[in-house]
């Protein structure tokens, strides 16, 4: 059992604090699929970027999208009541050389907020995540999330690269002209396997070969040169990207892989892609910019913390 944490008393007690709440730390295994709903919807309530849990589907789509593992993972709850305050979902990547730990996400209601509750419970998400062999912890966290940022950086986080998302129109009719070379369509297997060959050890976790199988049955998975872009179209030229790497000089090679699907992978005379705020600057975010895409207001940074000598 994790020990129980006292919060901030001395400081209350001094006069430099509101009253802390007292809490337990515990796995999150036992928790019951309504409860750990009931208790991300409250903590993603006022988030950024809408997050809904309105089923235990939509629950376990989260949880497999993020790589989460229930069983290291840990909430913090009130000792006199049934209640989650936070919590903080690890996703070990044990297969990476070397080991790595991914905080998938953390929360702390917005009542408990400022109660002495967030440090604790990241303190031990990371002495559990050392423990267990991992070598860095790496986590994604919005700029914007001002309170957030401020403690990964408190507890020693350091940025690594800011991840951006994107918008770009692209009309048929004007790359036209363009020589476009005929890429590779893959299937998921071999998408997955060109990835772990190839992406960067930094690539953002959501846009790796991690995250193949988890995509929909209908992405589509285009290769050239030193790139992959994968993404669907629900909608005749509506274009969601999931996948977006290339190592190649100036991002070419990606730059050709949007332009292909423009052009000659649908009817739909003009296509918008929709990038999630996850492409790196060297990691594809040039290609983007270079064909003229809308930055999102949004991005993300992307921070790392070594294991101590």
């Amino acid at each position: 059992a994790l020990p129980a944490c006292p919060g901030a008393w001395f400081l209350h007690h001094v006069g430099m604090a509101p009253a802390p709440l007292p809490f337990d730390l515990r796995p999150l295994d036992g928790l019951s699929d309504d409860d750990l709903r009931e208790a991300l919807g409250a903590t993603f309530s006022d988030y950024l970027v809408p997050v809904r849990f309105d089923d235990r589907e939509a629950l376990a789509q989260f949880l497999r999208r993020q790589g989460v593992d229930l069983t290291l993972s840990m909430g913090a709850f009130r000792p006199d009541a049934p209640q989650l305050l936070g919590v903080v979902l690890l996703a070990p990547q044990w297969k990476a050389s070397p080991p790595w730990m991914r905080l998938a996400t953390m929360g702390i209601r917005p009542e408990a907020r400022g109660l002495g509750v967030a440090r604790p419970l990241l303190s031990a998400a990371i002495a559990s995540a050392w423990s267990l062999g991992a070598e860095e912890m790496r986590l994604e966290v919005f700029a914007q999330n001002a309170r957030a940022l401020a403690l990964y950086t408190a507890m020693g986080f350091k940025p690594l690269h800011r991840l951006y998302g994107y918008e770009l129109e692209l009309a048929q009719d004007a790359i036209a002209d363009c020589p476009i070379p005929i890429p590779n369509r893959l299937d998921a297997s071999t998408a997955q396997q060109w990835l772990q060959a190839r992406q960067p050890q930094d690539q953002a976790f959501q846009m790796s070969a991690s995250m193949v199988p988890l995509l929909p049955p209908d992405t589509l998975f285009w290769q050239s040169g030193q790139a992959l872009l994968a993404g669907r179209e629900p909608l005749p030229g509506q274009v969601t990207v999931s996948i977006a790497v290339d190592r190649s000089t100036g991002s070419a090679d990606l730059q050709n892989l949007i332009r292909h699907w423009a052009f000659a992978a649908g009817p739909a005379p003009i296509h918008r892609f929709t990038v999630p705020a996850l492409q790196a600057e060297h990691t594809g975010a040039v290609a983007w910019e270079m064909l003229g895409a809308e930055r999102s207001p949004l991005f993300q940074w992307q921070m790392a913390m070594k294991r101590p000598a």
